[in-house]
């Protein structure tokens, strides 16, 4: 959805046909165009910004049954569950431009729904636009869990008649709770038949109950649910209005005015000298990162900014750079610097004195005085596994495990190499582990994944599925 008010266009994706964004979780997307005005906005996307990227585990998606057409409700196989629906920064930009620009040509919000990386006879499209509407902003409170509530699950067409046939009175006791209605369609009727949706809705709102919908609140079955009159609160909430984002992060000092030409608004603090000195310990860590992760082209630009922010270092720390280059040069004249490419893989301290004979010392590990020079590739940043130990008992099964990343790693993987068979449990379930890492700036952000059981989902697709 987007506006051509508002600088940030939302997008909700899912697997399958749009009726999988009804009922079940999606991504979430908002897309920063970084322009007030509709005509500012920059034709090769140069300036758009992903702000937030809210990818969550999609179990479900709707698709047709090969044999009879109908709508059925499909589990999401791994790694797919957690894999974004829409990978490519562009096709998202693509998206959030033309939703403006259409919005600007209707005069009003819009609510515009694509398909995404579709087949078509002219091959494969990134984006196509298929229906479009007009947004109206409708409120939707996040549920708030409440022990007392009575929770109702509606799969099925008879699940619905038995909500229907319940009397308000039933749960109107003393110190009872809510009715809370969870909509999960899994039947052909329910998931294309928007006409299921308001008698839930007329239920729930006869009992003075609450909605919870699980999918996207672009959908029209949030606006149908809303028009019973029902309560409707959404897993996730949504508004035009742009959101603020924190940054707590040291910037250059003209940071703050590129911001605001932009048409954002900005709060700033200003450190004192302690922070600053601190902020910028940090901020050095930062930089060199992004020095290590610099693609052609790129290093200069990079090299600049280590370069000013030692300089500003140095300042807070009332340091001149004379005094650091002077510095540097005393530890050239006594270590040397760093033009050689000289790699020190292993030292050794011998036991015997100085009288080593020949054959002896041709035995010695690293011969002293030894360098030897290597034309193949040296990795010094490897990835592995430490120290583990498996801890069992009658009726417990323990597994500690160490590994060791460098922080020199923009994006990493490592698993258990092939897993574990614990002890508990059922006979013959194996445990697998595998973390994931990837680092932004200075921060490491980790993911891991539990694996217990040998069970793959399947799919019953056409064979020409892709």
């Amino acid at each position: 959805m987007g506006s051509a008010e508002y600088q940030d266009v939302q997008i909700e994706a899912s697997w399958g046909v749009p009726e999988s964004l009804y009922y079940n979780p999606c991504d979430r997307y908002t897309v920063n165009t970084f322009a007030r005005d509709v005509n500012d906005i920059s034709d090769d996307f140069s300036r758009f910004t992903l702000r937030t990227d809210s990818k969550g585990p999609k179990r479900h998606f709707v698709a047709p049954d090969v044999a009879t057409g109908h709508f059925v409700r499909y589990e999401v196989p791994p790694p797919f569950d957690w894999k974004p629906t829409i990978s490519e920064q562009n096709t998202l930009n693509m998206m959030a431009a033309y939703t403006r620009q259409l919005a600007n040509i209707r005069k009003h919000p819009v609510n515009l729904m694509w398909f995404v990386d579709c087949r078509t006879v002219d091959g494969r499209q990134k984006a196509i636009p298929w229906y479009g509407e007009k947004l109206e902003e409708l409120s939707a409170a996040a549920y708030r869990r409440n022990a007392k509530d009575t929770v109702v699950n509606i799969s099925t067409e008879e699940e619905l008649v038995a909500l229907e046939k319940i009397r308000k009175s039933t749960f109107t006791t003393q110190n009872q709770g809510r009715v809370v209605v969870e909509l999960n369609p899994a039947e052909n009727i329910a998931l294309r038949d928007a006409r299921f949706a308001e008698r839930v809705g007329k239920a729930a709102a006869r009992l003075d109950g609450v909605v919870i919908l699980n999918g996207a609140t672009l959908s029209h079955i949030y606006y149908v649910l809303q028009g019973t009159g029902a309560e409707v609160c959404s897993r996730s909430t949504r508004t035009l209005e742009v959101d603020r984002e924190f940054h707590r992060k040291l910037v250059r000092d003209k940071i703050p005015e590129v911001v605001r030409s932009s048409g954002e608004e900005v709060r700033i603090e200003t450190l004192n000298k302690v922070e600053r000195q601190a902020a910028l310990r940090v901020k050095l860590l930062e930089e060199a990162f992004e020095a290590k992760d610099a693609v052609a082209g790129e290093l200069l630009g990079e090299l600049a900014d280590v370069l000013e922010v030692v300089r500003a270092l140095a300042r807070a720390s009332d340091l001149s750079i004379e005094e650091v280059e002077r510095e540097r040069k005393k530890k050239e004249l006594k270590r040397g610097s760093f033009d050689d490419g000289i790699v020190l893989m292993e030292t050794l301290s011998s036991s015997r004195g100085s009288d080593t004979s020949e054959d002896d010392s041709q035995n010695d590990l690293v011969p002293s005085g030894d360098v030897r020079g290597s034309s193949h590739h040296i990795q010094l940043d490897l990835i592995g596994h430490g120290w583990r130990d498996v801890r069992q008992g009658h009726d417990y099964w323990e597994l500690i495990e160490s590994v060791t990343v460098p922080l020199s790693h923009r994006e990493w993987s490592i698993d258990s190499k092939g897993g574990y068979a614990p002890t508990v449990g059922e006979e013959g379930t194996r445990l697998s582990w595998e973390l994931l890492g990837k680092r932004v700036g200075s921060n490491l952000k980790l993911k891991i994944r539990i694996k217990l059981g040998n069970r793959q989902l399947a799919l019953d697709l056409p064979a020409d599925f892709k």
